[in-house]
């Protein structure tokens, strides 16, 4: 903070939201990497071989839906803070 009160830097949101995903677990957020990845995969070969185009917030609900999948078949287990 500067002698007039202003802040400079990142937002206590933005420093939040690191502090969160620093805490997620190494595997957990290999995985979710994997599934944005291939899900902008799936979008590139939709666009160009199909001519479709979907929204950036219809990906975003694509890998959550995948996540989902694949917590329910055990891929992924729930982070046990204590633990990590």
């Amino acid at each position: 903070m500067d002698r007039e009160g202003r802040t400079y830097g990142p937002s206590s949101t933005a420093i939040n939201k690191a502090g969160t995903i620093i805490s997620i677990r190494k595997d957990i957020f290999d995985i979710v990497v994997a599934l944005v990845c291939w899900s902008i995969w799936k979008e590139r070969n939709a666009r160009i071989f199909e001519h479709r185009m979907r929204t950036p917030e219809h990906l975003v609900d694509d890998v959550e839906e995948e996540t989902l999948v694949w917590k329910t078949a055990g891929v992924i287990k729930p982070c046990n803070n204590e633990n990590h």
